[in-house]
């Protein structure tokens, strides 16, 4: 009995260590830091200020990025990256860009714990997934769990434009976006 019981407790530790038992942090801010705290520290362009928020730009994977910060009692509470740039010529270039921040994601925090390609009505595509992604015929997702938290990190198109974003929400965040209007 005495050993089956440690058998247990090492399956217990080896289960719980396989997901990301890492803190969740955003930019290297931990999940509660203070706006103060984040306005001393980041390095990247600061654009503005509002809905409780931090808006930043910067380069990720030589792209351009709005970095955008959400407080809420003054504490962080979730940091998205939005890829904003427009590839009208080469919609490929959405897809690749999402796979090389997908690699340096799975380099960091091992392979997703949910990766999908959801397709809608299995259409084909000659000159590749970018074209799919822009007409919205295909959203791309994957996901990472933490103890604190989870990253997410969507690629789709809203009917009007092809959006990329990477969310790291804590637990504590809570959606007040139908209530208060826009959200950062």
């Amino acid at each position: 009995m005495k050993k089956e019981l440690i058998i247990l407790l090492v399956l217990m530790v080896v289960v719980t260590g396989i997901i990301h038992a890492e803190e969740l942090t955003f930019r290297g801010f931990p999940m509660g830091a203070t706006k103060t705290e984040v306005r001393q520290g980041e390095d990247a362009e600061f654009i503005d200020e509002g809905n409780g928020g931090l808006v930043y730009l910067d380069t990720l994977s030589t792209k351009q990025f709005l970095i955008l910060y959400t407080f809420q009692n003054n504490k962080l509470v979730s940091g998205m990256y939005y890829f904003s740039q427009d590839y009208v010529s080469n919609p490929n270039i959405y897809v690749n860009t999402y796979d090389n921040i997908k690699s340096n994601l799975v380099d960091k925090y091992g392979k997703a714990d949910n990766s999908n390609r959801n397709w809608i009505n299995n259409p084909t595509f000659d000159d590749g997934l970018g074209s799919a992604v822009k007409t919205g015929e295909l959203m791309i997702n994957d996901g990472w769990e933490f103890d604190n938290g989870e990253l997410s990190m969507t690629l789709g198109n809203n009917g009007e434009e092809v959006l990329f974003g990477i969310i790291y929400e804590g637990d504590n965040y809570e959606d007040n976006s139908q209530s208060t209007g826009d959200k950062l």
